[in-house]
């Protein structure tokens, strides 16, 4: 029996308020509809537009562009990986809390892309974060490569925060982070 907790649509929609649309569901929505009506109606934005009272702007980017609303990108590819389905015990709901947990505590999600940046521990490739990725079932890519050998640069991951011994030992290794980006 699946855990009401877990993750669903609306409340992973949620997490793309405040960007691009105010209400990320309720885009998710319109963009279904949209979408749908078109399809049903073998129709362009135009016609969408005024049979549903929307933005020609915004449908014609959906209908005829192809594009959708990040949040509904979003909820594609966690439907594609299974994510709506999994449970509280299952590896992938483990990799993905401590995934989140890693952002939360020390990683960032880049603005204009949504891909998140992990901040991995000095035990490099023992780190939980590769752990977790791993259990979740994603590429991930090293980001900032020094010219060493091709071997991952220690850099901060938060780079608007950063803590007074950063700054006072920014040329040493003491606090150096490697960053990690999730290929989606």
């Amino acid at each position: 029996m699946r855990d009401s907790s877990s993750i669903n649509e609306e409340a992973l929609a949620r997490t793309f308020d405040g960007g691009y649309y105010p209400d990320a569901w309720q885009a998710v929505e319109q963009y279904r509809r949209a979408i749908d009506y078109a399809r049903t109606n073998d129709c362009k934005s135009s016609a969408t537009a005024s049979a549903l009272d929307l933005p020609r702007g915004r449908l014609r980017t959906w209908i005829d562009d192809g594009g959708a609303p990040d949040a509904a990108r979003a909820i594609e590819t966690a439907h594609n990986r299974g994510w709506f389905d999994i449970e509280f015990d299952d590896p992938e709901f483990t990799g993905l809390n401590a995934l989140i947990a890693n952002v939360l505590s020390g990683g960032s999600i880049a603005e204009q892309h949504y891909q998140p940046l992990f901040a991995v521990n000095r035990r490099n490739e023992d780190s939980h974060v590769f752990q977790a990725l791993d259990l979740v079932g994603v590429d991930y890519a090293s980001e900032h490569e020094d010219d060493r050998g091709g071997e991952p640069a220690r850099v901060p991951v938060a780079r608007r925060w950063q803590s007074p011994r950063y700054q006072a030992d920014k040329d040493s290794d003491k606090c150096g982070f490697l960053t990690r980006r999730l290929n989606i």
